[in-house]
């Protein structure tokens, strides 16, 4: 006796039994757009279940434990490497002064940056910048320590679903709020970037690229990516949603900073959840961060 459904013209029977079901009152629904959504579905499931098994490994040395001693844990080597590496590359730079101009010509150099405030500024920015690197790459590979071949899930580094393009308008007002705050704060009586020389356009290079590029980089990897994957899984939406968008404030530690950053950090998390991905946040927050630059340098 042959098995259900392997009957010969079972297969026909099997088509027009879906052909029929996949009818609606407006007329026919593709039935290869029916297989492509179950396929979106289970590769979604498929995900969830990966980025799951990804941050269970977080836990480093709390099997079974609690989530948040291995959170506050994966926090500490996040930082550690940061620091190991921030460590290496000033080691490196030292090393590399001390062979192109002595000993005598290092303390020369540190001596006279006493007087030029241009220069000790620009390596102020620089320092900022091994900073912000040194934390994002402390971030990917602890991902990819834990995360293994799902790590891009652990940091939400993977496609960003297209659910988040209807809060365009949000992100819209976002940018606006940016620009009339920043107009408003601008102080035309202080000038701390002025537009003359080389070494100003050079520390206005290193100001763009760390609020434009870096900034926006290691923050979304760890807020919206490792802090807020990690608690998403435990808690509900709104409750993490308030929570990491409180802490991203927080980190901007300046009490008026605070308040103008928390309506851009609930829209980033807003952003997050519809998009299930850091990219489309990565980009608001770039801008935003774009659009405060461009009016305090226009306005001062």
């Amino acid at each position: 006796m042959e098995a259900p459904g392997t009957a010969p013209g079972s297969e026909k029977l099997h088509f027009d039994a879906v052909y029929r079901h996949s009818r609606h009152e407006d007329g026919m629904i593709n039935i290869g757009e029916h297989a492509r959504i179950r396929k979106m579905s289970r590769d979604q499931a498929v995900m969830d279940q990966q980025t799951n098994v990804g941050l269970n490994r977080i836990r480093l040395g709390f099997p079974g434990g609690p989530e948040l001693p291995a959170l506050a844990l994966s926090l500490v080597v996040i930082l550690g490497l940061a620091a190991l590496f921030a460590g290496l590359v000033a080691a490196v730079a030292l090393l590399g002064q001390f062979a192109l101009l002595g000993e005598r010509g290092m303390r020369g150099f540190y001596l006279s940056l006493q007087f030029n405030i241009a220069r000790k500024t620009e390596l102020s920015a620089l320092a900022v910048s091994v900073a912000y690197l040194s934390f994002a790459a402390a971030i990917l590979i602890v991902a990819r320590w834990t995360g293994r071949g799902t790590w891009r899930n652990v940091v939400a580094l993977r496609p960003a679903s297209g659910r988040w393009r209807k809060l365009a308008p949000l992100a819209t007002v976002a940018l606006i709020f940016a620009l009339l705050t920043s107009y408003v704060l601008a102080n035309p009586g202080q000038r701390y970037v002025s537009h003359d020389g080389p070494t100003d356009k050079t520390l206005i290079a290193l100001i763009v690229l760390n609020l434009v590029v870096l900034a926006p980089l290691a923050e979304e990897l760890f807020f919206r990516g490792w802090l807020f994957t990690a608690l998403r899984l435990r808690f509900g939406f709104l409750p993490v949603l308030v929570v990491v968008s409180i802490l991203f404030a927080a980190f901007h530690w300046d009490r008026r900073h605070m308040i103008l950053v928390l309506p851009l950090a609930f829209t980033l998390g807003l952003i997050r959840e519809q998009a299930g991905s850091i990219k489309p946040t990565f980009v608001l927050h770039a801008a935003y961060n774009l659009t405060i630059i461009a009016v305090t340098l226009l306005v001062q």
